[in-house]
């Protein structure tokens, strides 16, 4: 898995990591939609377990 952030740093990652594991890592996971403009973004609250 390779990751990409807006200034163009890649970061490779194992294949097999859950959207759980990236977070436990202190990675922010957003997931959007290429077809959505509003750039909305939903941040998750501190303690997710």
């Amino acid at each position: 898995m390779e990751l990409e952030n807006e200034r163009g740093d890649k970061m490779h990652l194992a294949d097999d990591l859950t959207l759980k594991e990236m977070v436990d890592m202190g990675l922010l996971v957003v997931i959007s939609d290429t077809n959505d403009d509003s750039e909305e973004c939903w941040i998750p609250a501190d303690d997710i377990d």
